[in-house]
């Protein structure tokens, strides 16, 4: 269409044709990251939830707040989750649950952390926190996950009239403000609290 219209030069078109390859090839390492990252998230919740990575893998940090963010009418209270990751531990324990069906994580550790490290729940800053049984715990440089920044694994966006029907009925459905990673919140708080029971 330049040609025919004689609208742009030929170096102009040459850049454009760079610029586009460059931007294509782009485009398809992060669709490829993207995709790497969601299954190797899905095979760490299918994993956990088989009991075939332990709480000891896993430290919740909690922070209260008014309300989830963007959502002021939602008052009631809210608790900022971040997940922090032993890493070689829980990277471990998923090949040998993926092994059993003939599987393996699709990317090593460190290539695992590279492409968390650009998603915008990633913790920066190379946390370091102590983990393991209790009265054995050693501190680790670990992996850490903002629950309210994971998007459809993390906290979900709830209009008002969804959280109030919540309220009205508590017991019958689950907050449907929490996304699916927050069963491993549950499970290492509930494995927490059994441990403060058992040592009074």
């Amino acid at each position: 269409m330049c040609s025919l219209l004689e609208s742009h030069n030929l170096d102009q078109m040459k850049a454009f044709k760079a610029f586009m390859i460059t931007h294509t090839k782009g485009s398809a390492e992060d669709v490829s990251s993207e995709t790497n990252i969601n299954v190797f998230l899905q095979d760490l919740l299918t994993a956990y939830k088989a009991e075939a990575i332990p709480n000891t893998c896993f430290r919740v940090e909690t922070e209260h707040a008014m309300h989830p963010p963007g959502w002021p009418n939602q008052s009631g209270g809210w608790k900022i989750r971040k997940i922090f990751i032993d890493p070689d531990s829980a990277v471990s324990a998923i090949n040998i649950y993926l092994a059993k069906e003939r599987r393996q994580l699709t990317l090593r550790r460190k290539d695992l952390q590279s492409q968390l490290s650009k998603t915008p729940y990633w913790i920066s800053g190379k946390p370091a926190k102590p983990f393991g049984p209790k009265g054995e715990k050693v501190t680790i440089k670990c992996w850490g996950f903002d629950l309210d920044k994971m998007g459809e694994m993390g906290r979900q966006d709830c209009s008002d009239e969804a959280y109030q029907e919540y309220l009205l009925h508590p017991n019958k459905e689950s907050d449907p403000r929490l996304g699916p990673f927050y069963a491993i919140v549950k499970g290492v708080e509930k494995a927490e609290e059994e441990w403060r029971k058992a040592v009074q």
